[in-house]
Protein backbone atom coordinates (compact mmCIF):
# COMPACT_ATOMS: atom_id res chain seq x y z
CA UNK A 1 0.00 0.00 0.00
CA UNK A 2 1.22 3.52 -0.73
CA UNK A 3 0.24 7.16 -0.43
CA UNK A 4 1.48 10.43 -1.86
CA UNK A 5 4.73 11.78 -0.45
CA UNK A 6 3.79 15.45 -0.29
CA UNK A 7 0.77 17.02 1.28
CA UNK A 8 -0.97 18.35 -1.83
CA UNK A 9 -0.84 18.28 -5.63
CA UNK A 10 -2.98 20.45 -7.90
CA UNK A 11 -3.46 20.88 -11.65
CA UNK A 12 -6.09 22.25 -14.06
CA UNK A 13 -7.34 20.57 -17.25
CA UNK A 14 -9.72 21.70 -19.98
CA UNK A 15 -11.87 19.11 -21.73
CA UNK A 16 -14.46 20.29 -24.31
CA UNK A 17 -14.59 23.76 -22.74
CA UNK A 18 -15.24 22.41 -19.21
CA UNK A 19 -12.50 23.14 -16.71
CA UNK A 20 -11.48 20.34 -14.35
CA UNK A 21 -9.42 21.40 -11.35
CA UNK A 22 -7.84 18.30 -9.76
CA UNK A 23 -6.53 18.44 -6.20
CA UNK A 24 -4.97 15.43 -4.47
CA UNK A 25 -3.92 15.35 -0.84
CA UNK A 26 -2.65 12.95 1.77
CA UNK A 27 -5.12 12.52 4.64
CA UNK A 28 -5.02 10.38 7.77
CA UNK A 29 -8.52 10.88 9.20
CA UNK A 30 -12.08 11.75 8.25
CA UNK A 31 -11.57 15.12 9.99
CA UNK A 32 -8.60 15.79 7.68
CA UNK A 33 -10.78 14.95 4.65
CA UNK A 34 -13.51 17.32 5.83
CA UNK A 35 -10.97 20.12 6.38
CA UNK A 36 -9.42 19.48 2.95
CA UNK A 37 -12.83 19.55 1.21
CA UNK A 38 -13.88 22.73 3.04
CA UNK A 39 -10.64 24.49 2.01
CA UNK A 40 -10.47 23.22 -1.59
CA UNK A 41 -14.04 22.84 -2.86
CA UNK A 42 -15.30 25.80 -4.88
CA UNK A 43 -18.94 26.80 -4.21
CA UNK A 44 -18.98 28.63 -7.58
CA UNK A 45 -18.16 25.41 -9.46
CA UNK A 46 -20.76 23.27 -11.19
CA UNK A 47 -19.58 20.16 -9.32
CA UNK A 48 -17.08 19.23 -6.57
CA UNK A 49 -16.70 15.46 -6.92
CA UNK A 50 -14.38 13.47 -4.68
CA UNK A 51 -13.26 10.09 -3.44
CA UNK A 52 -11.05 9.05 -0.57
CA UNK A 53 -9.63 5.97 1.14
CA UNK A 54 -8.23 5.95 4.66
CA UNK A 55 -6.73 2.87 6.32
CA UNK A 56 -5.85 2.71 9.99
CA UNK A 57 -7.82 1.79 13.09
CA UNK A 58 -10.93 2.20 10.93
CA UNK A 59 -10.93 1.71 7.15
CA UNK A 60 -13.04 4.26 5.28
CA UNK A 61 -13.87 4.50 1.57
CA UNK A 62 -16.24 7.13 0.25
CA UNK A 63 -17.07 9.01 -2.94
CA UNK A 64 -19.48 11.78 -3.94
CA UNK A 65 -20.82 12.66 -7.41
CA UNK A 66 -22.14 16.12 -6.43
CA UNK A 67 -24.98 16.05 -8.96
CA UNK A 68 -23.10 14.38 -11.82
CA UNK A 69 -24.83 11.28 -13.26
CA UNK A 70 -24.28 8.09 -11.27
CA UNK A 71 -21.08 6.29 -12.20
CA UNK A 72 -19.44 9.25 -13.95
CA UNK A 73 -17.45 11.10 -11.29
CA UNK A 74 -16.97 9.76 -7.76
CA UNK A 75 -16.96 6.08 -8.76
CA UNK A 76 -14.14 6.45 -11.32
CA UNK A 77 -12.12 8.36 -8.71
CA UNK A 78 -12.52 5.68 -6.02
CA UNK A 79 -11.71 2.98 -8.61
CA UNK A 80 -8.56 4.89 -9.57
CA UNK A 81 -7.46 4.96 -5.93
CA UNK A 82 -8.08 1.22 -5.51
CA UNK A 83 -6.49 0.27 -8.86
CA UNK A 84 -3.28 2.08 -7.84
CA UNK A 85 -3.30 0.46 -4.34
CA UNK A 86 -3.40 3.88 -2.67
CA UNK A 87 -4.46 4.75 0.84
CA UNK A 88 -4.76 7.80 3.06
CA UNK A 89 -5.53 9.90 0.03
CA UNK A 90 -8.33 12.15 -1.22
CA UNK A 91 -8.93 13.18 -4.83
CA UNK A 92 -11.14 16.20 -5.50
CA UNK A 93 -12.13 17.13 -9.04
CA UNK A 94 -13.88 20.47 -9.31
CA UNK A 95 -15.72 20.97 -12.62
CA UNK A 96 -16.69 24.29 -14.15
CA UNK A 97 -19.23 23.52 -16.89
CA UNK A 98 -18.16 24.93 -20.25
CA UNK A 99 -21.46 24.75 -22.11
CA UNK A 100 -21.00 21.40 -23.87
CA UNK A 101 -22.73 18.34 -22.42
CA UNK A 102 -20.25 15.48 -22.50
CA UNK A 103 -22.51 12.44 -22.06
CA UNK A 104 -21.93 9.70 -19.48
CA UNK A 105 -18.99 7.90 -21.14
CA UNK A 106 -16.95 10.98 -22.05
CA UNK A 107 -17.75 12.57 -18.67
CA UNK A 108 -16.48 9.49 -16.81
CA UNK A 109 -13.31 9.48 -18.93
CA UNK A 110 -12.79 13.21 -18.27
CA UNK A 111 -12.89 12.74 -14.49
CA UNK A 112 -10.78 9.60 -14.64
CA UNK A 113 -8.15 10.86 -17.08
CA UNK A 114 -7.65 14.24 -15.39
CA UNK A 115 -7.17 12.63 -11.95
CA UNK A 116 -5.01 9.83 -13.40
CA UNK A 117 -2.79 12.34 -15.21
CA UNK A 118 -2.08 14.20 -11.97
CA UNK A 119 -1.52 10.93 -10.06
CA UNK A 120 1.22 10.06 -12.56
CA UNK A 121 3.04 13.25 -11.53
CA UNK A 122 2.83 12.53 -7.79
CA UNK A 123 5.62 11.02 -5.73
CA UNK A 124 4.66 8.08 -3.54
CA UNK A 125 5.83 6.47 -0.31
CA UNK A 126 5.02 3.04 1.07
CA UNK A 127 2.69 2.58 4.02
CA UNK A 128 3.27 -0.28 6.43
CA UNK A 129 1.44 -1.46 9.54
CA UNK A 130 2.81 0.31 12.59
CA UNK A 131 1.92 2.42 15.59
CA UNK A 132 1.41 6.00 16.67
CA UNK A 133 2.68 6.33 20.23
CA UNK A 134 2.23 9.08 22.78
CA UNK A 135 4.59 9.18 25.77
CA UNK A 136 5.03 11.39 28.82
CA UNK A 137 8.17 11.72 30.97
CA UNK A 138 10.12 14.06 33.23
CA UNK A 139 12.38 16.70 31.71
CA UNK A 140 15.51 15.17 33.26
CA UNK A 141 14.94 12.01 31.14
CA UNK A 142 14.97 13.86 27.81
CA UNK A 143 18.57 12.96 26.82
CA UNK A 144 17.96 9.27 27.52
CA UNK A 145 14.63 9.18 25.65
CA UNK A 146 16.07 11.15 22.71
CA UNK A 147 19.04 8.78 22.44
CA UNK A 148 16.69 5.78 22.27
CA UNK A 149 14.56 7.44 19.57
CA UNK A 150 17.68 8.36 17.57
CA UNK A 151 18.88 4.76 17.80
CA UNK A 152 15.64 3.64 16.14
CA UNK A 153 15.65 6.54 13.64
CA UNK A 154 12.42 8.02 15.00
CA UNK A 155 11.49 11.69 14.92
CA UNK A 156 8.90 12.88 17.41
CA UNK A 157 6.58 15.82 17.86
CA UNK A 158 7.51 17.41 21.17
CA UNK A 159 5.42 19.33 23.65
CA UNK A 160 6.78 20.77 26.87
CA UNK A 161 4.43 21.31 29.78
CA UNK A 162 5.03 20.28 33.39
CA UNK A 163 6.43 17.10 31.84
CA UNK A 164 7.61 16.32 28.30
CA UNK A 165 5.17 14.78 25.82
CA UNK A 166 6.29 13.09 22.60
CA UNK A 167 4.20 11.69 19.78
CA UNK A 168 5.89 9.49 17.18
CA UNK A 169 5.27 6.79 14.60
CA UNK A 170 7.16 3.52 14.45
CA UNK A 171 6.97 0.04 12.97
CA UNK A 172 9.30 -1.31 15.64
CA UNK A 173 7.69 -2.88 18.70
CA UNK A 174 11.18 -3.17 20.23
CA UNK A 175 11.30 0.60 20.58
CA UNK A 176 8.05 0.60 22.53
CA UNK A 177 9.28 -2.22 24.76
CA UNK A 178 12.55 -0.36 25.44
CA UNK A 179 10.69 2.82 26.42
CA UNK A 180 8.02 1.14 28.59
CA UNK A 181 10.05 0.94 31.81
CA UNK A 182 11.30 4.55 31.41
CA UNK A 183 8.23 6.59 30.47
CA UNK A 184 4.48 6.71 30.86
CA UNK A 185 2.80 5.52 27.67
CA UNK A 186 -0.27 7.68 27.07
CA UNK A 187 -1.53 5.69 24.09
CA UNK A 188 -0.59 3.29 21.30
CA UNK A 189 -2.70 3.36 18.12
CA UNK A 190 -2.39 0.82 15.31
CA UNK A 191 -2.07 2.69 12.02
CA UNK A 192 -0.34 2.64 8.68
CA UNK A 193 2.86 4.67 8.82
CA UNK A 194 5.20 6.01 6.15
CA UNK A 195 8.21 4.00 5.14
CA UNK A 196 10.59 5.90 2.87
Amino acid sequence: MKTIANTIFREDYEIKKSKFKVTISRVDSKAAVEKFLKENSDPKASHNCFAYVINGDVNIEQFHNDGEPSGTAGEPLINLIKKNNLSNIVILVTRFFGGIKLGAGPLMRAYNSSANDLLKKCQFINLVAGFEVGINFKLEQIKLVDSILVKYGVISKKQFTENVNYIFETINEGLIMELKPLVEINYIINKFVSQV
